[in-house]
């Protein structure tokens, strides 16, 4: 025979099939329900390993811009950059003020784009492209409530360092411009550039 029951696992149920127990020696049921970590735990397990990198860079000097933030999301993101430690230099509210880049460049080490500020997605990845020959030696980071995650995964790189998905915390956004800052340090165009 065969039984159908619900389990949960995080925020997800997912109904699983098994056999009844047919072992007469047993006492127990063949198939045990099984607890799960919620998310948040799993979260919380991830920021204690970066907090060893956050130690290390404490006293490191961020300077961030942010570009496509205007009214509430702007406030929002400044109080997150506050309570991560970090100082802002400047922000543009349109996001056209990308093409303005190459000429305050190297005044910041992160820049932050509101990728929910563009037309479409299409129009962010087209200006993002333009630009990012220009910002090799600053971290670019994209926040949008398009994506539920965060990705730094390199195929990522040629449009930005990484992604911050939406309910940004200021843990995560630290975390995003560690990883990001690394990203930096590590790639061959900004080596050449420290070494000569």
């Amino acid at each position: 025979m065969i039984s159908l029951r619900n389990y949960t696992i995080g925020f997800k149920v997912s109904a699983v099939s098994e056999p009844k127990n047919t072992c007469p020696n047993r006492s127990i049921p063949a198939a045990k329900k099984h607890v799960f970590a919620p998310i948040s735990a799993l979260e919380d397990r991830l920021f204690e390993t970066l907090d060893a990198r956050s130690q290390a860079t404490a006293d490191v000097d961020w300077k961030v811009l942010l570009v496509g933030f205007k009214d509430y999301a702007l406030t929002t993101m400044r109080q997150k950059c506050e309570e991560a430690g970090v100082e802002l230099i400047a922000s543009f509210g349109l996001p056209q003020n990308l093409t303005h880049l190459s000429d305050i460049k190297g005044s910041f080490t992160h820049i932050i784009v509101n990728e929910d500020a563009f037309p479409s997605v299409d129009v962010a990845i087209t200006r993002l492209l333009d630009i990012r020959p220009m910002v090799t030696d600053t971290a670019l980071l994209l926040v949008t409530n398009r994506s539920r995650i965060d990705d730094f995964g390199c195929e990522r790189d040629s449009l930005c360092d990484g992604t911050l998905g939406g309910f940004l915390t200021s843990q995560r956004l630290r975390s995003g411009l560690i990883i990001s800052a690394e990203k930096v340090a590590q790639r061959p165009e900004f080596l050449r550039k420290t070494t000569q």
